[in-house]
């Protein structure tokens, strides 16, 4: 086993474009390189804007501790001047909506200011909505009122319907046996996953955020208040750092969490 620093040296990354794949999802030059001896490679793909995407947080992934990651995010990077220059006009909770639909359905940009629960319902139901990949959700308890509901439940089932998309969820304190997503997770065992946060990492944090399709997130500086900031579809630098920021700590985050027990299906 190589050393850190030797592993460091080693590491490769590399883009596909429009190579033409066998079923691993490499070329023949990209699986002997990844065959050789002390070199791991990790693969980004060329996204729509001709960018390199998702293989700098990979390689960060590999040459850090995962704890560290815990601590990655600051959330004062968000808060409070950011905030503060959200929209809040919205009084109506329809037009809020609205605006985030429009959003979602023509890929346009998105900002807003997340107010309170029933703004945290807008926001999760519609992502799952429009959703095409992937979600990934930490979450204190994963409350009842937006989790339970019955909007969620069929955004959710809508979602998962699609057969390509996948659910992984962080959640920070014992699911009920009882509780509607219990049953989601019974449903869609190959496309969900969900594991329980260490209590002995829950003081080395406070946020709670999710991520969907790494276009967008919603992230609440505090994991006990539903004030959160929302994007979608924004195209800055830092925007899409964050994001992948927040990926990176995910995986780091499933890393030291344990898999939680579900009854089978009946």
């Amino acid at each position: 086993m190589p050393s850190k620093h030797a592993r460091r040296r080693h590491l490769c990354s590399a883009s596909t474009g429009t190579v033409a794949l066998p079923r691993t999802g490499q070329t023949a030059e990209q699986q002997a390189l990844a065959d050789a001896n002390d070199v791991k490679l990790r693969l980004g793909a060329i996204a729509y804007t001709g960018r390199q995407k998702g293989v700098d947080s990979l390689i960060v992934t590999d040459l850090i501790e995962p704890r560290s990651w815990v601590m990655l995010i600051p959330p004062t990077d968000l808060s409070p001047t950011l905030e503060e220059s959200l929209p809040k006009m919205h009084t109506s909770l329809y037009e809020y909506a609205q605006r985030l639909r429009d959003a979602l359905s023509n890929h346009t940009q998105f900002a807003a200011y997340n107010k309170d629960m029933r703004h945290a319902s807008v926001v999760v139901c519609l992502a799952f909505e429009h959703a095409e990949e992937k979600i990934l959700l930490l979450s204190h308890k994963l409350d009842r009122e937006l989790y339970g509901s019955k909007w969620f439940m069929e955004s959710a089932h809508g979602f998962l319907g699609k057969q390509q998309g996948k659910l992984e969820i962080l959640v920070e304190s014992n699911l009920e046996p009882d509780h509607p997503v219990v049953g989601l997770v019974a449903d869609y065992r190959d496309q969900v996953s969900i594991k329980r946060v260490p209590d002995d990492l829950l003081g080395q944090y406070g946020y709670n955020y999710m991520v969907v399709d790494s276009k967008g997130y919603r992230f609440e500086r505090d994991r006990k208040e539903p004030q959160a900031v929302v994007f979608f579809n924004e195209e800055s630098d830092s925007h899409r750092e964050f994001v992948e920021a927040l990926e990176g700590n995910f995986a780091a985050l499933t890393s030291l969490s344990e898999a939680v027990n579900l009854p089978a299906k009946a």
